[in-house]
C-alpha cells in the first residue's frame, strides 16, 4: 500500500496464527462487518452478565454498545481492523474484573489470555493502547481501594500477576506480528526522522505533533455524545442533512447555502459524530449520583482523561504532556478516536445504574437523582433548543478566508468577501436550525426515559414493562441516527466490491506494456493518499497509516515540487494526467532510468539533510549520492568504461528480484528499488554480498566484472522466529482452553466467590 514497505505489513497468512481458523469459520457464517457487530453484541452482553446485570437489560445494553454511532461510521469508512479491535473491549474489561473478583483464577486467566490474543490479533495497536489506559486506571483504582481496605498486599498482587500473565500470553500468541511491527515502526513516520531541518517544536520521538493532532475533537464538540448534530453532523451538504433548515434562506442564496458544509466543528472533516445516545447520557449522569466506590470513580477518571486527550490541539498543554512523557503515545495519530473509550464507559455505567434502579426494593429514593439527571441532560438540550446561541457558535473557524481563497479564480477578493459576507449569516442560521432539531430530539428521548423511570419508581409500571420501554426508546434513538451514516446508499453489488475501480482508457493503455516492471505516477491524486493507482499498476503512490519515513520525506521534498530527476530514478515510466476534456490521459516518460543502471561517479554527503537536498541538482544517470555511513561500501571505487556492459531485470516478485549482469569491468550499480535496511539479502551467483543505500531511498552495490546472476531476496529471520513463538504460545493456549472445557466433565467444580 505504500512504496518500499514489506508486503507482510499489508497481508500475510502466518503459520504461527492458529486462530485464523476461528475467523474462517466465523466469516463463512456471517459477512465480515456483520461478524464484528455480532462480536460487539456478545462482548457487551458478556460484560454486563459478569457484573450481574439483569439479562433483559444486558440485551439492551449490548445493542446500545454495538450500535453506537461511531461504530457504524467506521464501518462506512472501511476501518475494519479498528472495528474488530473495539469489539473485544468488553471481553477485556469483563475478564479483568473477574480476575480480581473470583476464586476460579484458572478459568478467568485462560479466558483473559484468549481475548487478549484475539484483541492483539485484530492488529490495531492504537485502539488496544487507548483502551489499555482505561484498564490501567481501573486496576489502579482497585489498588487504591485495596489500600483503603487494609488488605494484605498479596491479595492484590496475585490477581494482578495473573492478569499480567494473561496479557503476556496474548502478546506471545501474536508475536509473529508484534515482533515485525517493532522492527518496521522505527523506519516509518512513527520513528524518529534523521532530518534536522524540520520544525523541532513540532517533532516528537514518533509522529509530528501536527500530524498526530490533525483530527482533534473540539471542546464543545464533545457534546455530540448527547446531541448528535451539535456541530452539524458529518461533513455533508446542508441540503442533504436537513432541507427544512433552508426555508428562511432568500431564494438568491438558497442553492449556495444548500451546498455548504453542515459540519462546523474543529476537525478538518468528519464522517459523523461520536454519539452514544441521549438516553444513555441521561443514565450515565444518573450513575454519578447513585453509584459509589472505586468501580465508578476509576471509570469516571478514565472518561475524563479520554475526553481531555480527544481534544488534542485544542488542549495542547495536556496533549504535550502525553506526547513528551507517556511511552508510545506519540506513535498514534487522530487523537479524536480515543473517544471509543467513552463509548464503553458511558453505556457501562448507564446500565449498571439502570439495573440498580430496576432491582431495588425501595425505588422512591431514586426520585431526586432522577430529577437532577433529567435537569442536567434534558435541561441542557432544552436550553440548546430555546437559546442555541448561548451554548454554541455556528461559524466555522476562518470560514470566510477559506471560501475567498477557494473561489479566487471566479472574482476579485473584494467581491468575494462582499458576497460571502452576505451568505455566511444564512449558513450559520441553517446550522443553528439543524442543531436545534437534534437538541429537541434528544430532549424528547430523555423525557421519555425519565417518564418511564419515574413510573417505575412510583410503582406505576412493572419492571418488565419499564425495561421494554427503555429498550424501545434506546433502539429507536440509535437506529435513526445510525441510518444517517450507514444506509442503502452505502451498499454496492458484490461485483463492484470485488472490482472497486473500473479500468479507464488510461489504465488500459498502460497495461498494454509488456515490460515486467515499471512504475506509474498519478498526477491527479495526492501521492501519499492514493490507493486507486495501485489497484492496477506498480505505483509511486500509495497510502498506509505507517508509511516509510524516508519515502514520505522524498514525497514532501520532491514530489510536490515536481522534481523530474527523482521521478526518473524511481522508474516512473508513465504519468497519469488530466486531458484537456477532463478525462484521464497517459504520458510516456522517456527519461525514466529503468530498473537498474551503472553510474561512473558518486558523491559522499555528510548526513540525511545534505543527501535529500542534493537530489534537487544532480544527474542520477551518472552519479550516485552516498551517505558517509556507507563510505566503506564504495571505498576508492573508480569506474572504467565498458560500452557493452548490461544489466537486466529477468524476474520480478515482491520478495525476489533477479537480474542478469554482464560487464568486463566492475560496475557501481543503482537499482530502482526502495532500500529497506532489514532482511533484504542479495547474492551474486549464489554467494551473499552486501548492498547499501544511495539517492536517499534506492539500493546500490558494486558488482565485479563478469557474467553474473544477481538476486535480491526478502528473507526475514524475525518473521520466522515470531511464527515459532506464536505457534508454541497458541498451542499452549488451546490446550488450556481444552482443559477448561473438559474440567466440568472430569474435574471438581471450584467454588465461586460471592461476586462471581
Amino acid at each position: 500500500m505504500f512504496s518500499g514497505m514489506p508486503a507482510y505489513m499489508i497481508y500475510h497468512q502466518p503459520w504461527g496464527d492458529t486462530f485464523r481458523v476461528l475467523y474462517e469459520v466465523l466469516y463463512s457464517l456471517l459477512d465480515r462487518n456483520a461478524a464484528h457487530f455480532f462480536l460487539s453484541l456478545i462482548g457487551f452482553y458478556f460484560l454486563l452478565l459478569c457484573l450481574k446485570i439483569d439479562q433483559k437489560l444486558s440485551v439492551i445494553g449490548a445493542f446500545t454498545y454495538a450500535f453506537s454511532s461511531y461504530f457504524i461510521i467506521i464501518v462506512e469508512a472501511g476501518h475494519v481492523s479498528k472495528h474488530l479491535a473495539i469489539a473485544y473491549f468488553p471481553f477485556l474489561m469483563a475478564t479483568t474484573i473477574k480476575i480480581f473478583n473470583s476464586k476460579n483464577t484458572f478459568k478467568w486467566f485462560v479466558l483473559a489470555a484468549f481475548f487478549w490474543a484475539l484483541e492483539l490479533r485484530s492488529n490495531h495497536p492504537q485502539m488496544t493502547y487507548y483502551f489499555g489506559i482505561v484498564l490501567l486506571i481501573y486496576v489502579i483504582g482497585l489498588f487504591v481501594n485495596h489500600l483503603k481496605s487494609k488488605k494484605q498486599f498479596a491479595e492484590f498482587m496475585k490477581p494482578a500477576l495473573i492478569l499480567g500473565a494473561a496479557m503476556l500470553m496474548g502478546i506471545l500468541s501474536n508475536f509473529y506480528s508484534l515482533y515485525i511491527n517493532m522492527e518496521y515502526a522505527k523506519h516509518t513516520i512513527r520513528g524518529k526522522s534523521e532530518l534536522t531541518v524540520k520544525d523541532n517544536a513540532n517533532a516528537t520521538s514518533g509522529l509530528d505533533k501536527d500530524y498526530i493532532t490533525a483530527w482533534s475533537y473540539g471542546i464543545g464538540e464533545t457534546l455530540t455524545l448527547l446531541i448528535p448534530n451539535f456541530k452539524g453532523g458529518g461533513s455533508s451538504a446542508i441540503g442533504d442533512v436537513n432541507k427544512d433548515a433552508l426555508k428562511n434562506v432568500p431564494n438568491q442564496f438558497r442553492q449556495q447555502v444548500s451546498g455548504m458544509d453542515a459540519y462546523f466543528g474543529n476537525q478538518p472533516f468528519t464522517s459523523g459524530p461520536v454519539y452514544v445516545g441521549a438516553i444513555v447520557c441521561f443514565l450515565f449522569v444518573l450513575s454519578l449520583f447513585i453509584l459509589e466506590g472505586y468501580f465508578k470513580w476509576s471509570l469516571v477518571i478514565g472518561l475524563i482523561l479520554t475526553i481531555l486527550l480527544s481534544w488534542g490541539k485544542n488542549f495542547m498543554f495536556f496533549t504535550d504532556l502525553f506526547l513528551d512523557y507517556v511511552p508510545m503515545y506519540n506513535k498514534f495519530r487522530a487523537v479524536a478516536s480515543i473517544l471509543v473509550n467513552a463509548e464503553v464507559i458511558i453505556p457501562l455505567l448507564a446500565f449498571v445504574v439502570l439495573n440498580k434502579v430496576v432491582v431495588a426494593e425501595n425505588r422512591e429514593k431514586f426520585i431526586k437523582p432522577l430529577l437532577y439527571s433529567f435537569g442536567i441532560t434534558g435541561g441542557f438540550c432544552l436550553i440548546a433548543f430555546v437559546l442555541p446561541d448561548t451554548v454554541n457558535d455556528f461559524a466555522k473557524e476562518n470560514e470566510l478566508d477559506i471560501l475567498v481563497q477557494r473561489y479566487l479564480s471566479q472574482g476579485t477578493e473584494q467581491e468575494l468577501r462582499g458576497y460571502f459576507g452576505q451568505l455566511l449569516p444564512f449558513v450559520e442560521d441553517t446550522r443553528k436550525e439543524i442543531m436545534k432539531a437534534d437538541a429537541l430530539r434528544s430532549f424528547l428521548f430523555i423525557l421519555g426515559a425519565f417518564g418511564v423511570l419515574v413510573g417505575l419508581t412510583k410503582n406505576m409500571m412493572k419492571p418488565t414493562v419499564a425495561i421494554a420501554g427503555i429498550g424501545a426508546l434506546v433502539f429507536f434513538d440509535l437506529w435513526v441516527v445510525n441510518k444517517r451514516y450507514l444506509n442503502k446508499e452505502n451498499f454496492v453489488s458484490a461485483k463492484k466490491m470485488d472490482i472497486p475501480y473500473e479500468k479507464t482508457p488510461a489504465d488500459l493503455k498502460i497495461l498494454s506494456d509488456t515490460d515486467i516492471h515499471y512504475r506509474v505516477y498519478n498526477t491527479t491524486m495526492r501521492p501519499d493518499q492514493d490507493s486507486r493507482t495501485s489497484f492496477y499498476h506498480k505505483s509511486l503512490s500509495g497510502y498506509h497509516g505507517a508509511k516509510l519515513r524516508r519515502y514520505q520525506e522524498l514525497i514532501d521534498n520532491h514530489f510536490f515540487s515536481g522534481n523530474m530527476t527523482v521521478f526518473n530514478m524511481l522508474n516512473a515510466k508513465y504519468f497519469i494526467v488530466k486531458g484537456q476534456d477532463g478525462s484521464l490521459d497517459v504520458r510516456l516518460n522517456p527519461q525514466a532510468l529503468g530498473n537498474a543502471w551503472f553510474v561512473n561517479d558518486f558523491k559522499l554527503v555528510e548526513n540525511a539533510d545534505e543527501e535529500i537536498e542534493t537530489l534537487k541538482d544532480f544527474n542520477p544517470q551518472t552519479t550516485a549520492v552516498v551517505d558517509k555511513r556507507f563510505e566503506d561500501e564504495v571505498g576508492d571505487f573508480t569506474a572504467d568504461f565498458d560500452s557493452a556492459a548490461t544489466i537486466k531485470l529477468t524476474e520480478y516478485k515482491p520478495d525476489r528480484l533477479t537480474y542478469s549482469f554482464n560487464s568486463n569491468v566492475n560496475q557501481l550499480t543503482v537499482f530502482s528499488e526502495i532500500y529497506y535496511p532489514e532482511d533484504w539479502k542479495v547474492t551474486v551467483d549464489g554467494q551473499e554480498v552486501s548492498h547499501f543505500r544511495v539517492n536517499y531511498v534506492l539500493r546500490a552495490m558494486i558488482i565485479p566484472a563478469g557474467n553474473h546472476t544477481i538476486e535480491f531476496r526478502f528473507d526475514p529471520d524475525r518473521y520466522k522466529l515470531g511464527n515459532q513463538v506464536s505457534l508454541a504460545a497458541n498451542v499452549g493456549l488451546m490446550l488450556m482452553i481444552l482443559v477448561l472445557a473438559l474440567k466440568p466433565i472430569f474435574g471438581k467444580k471450584e467454588p465461586e466467590s460471592q461476586n462471581e
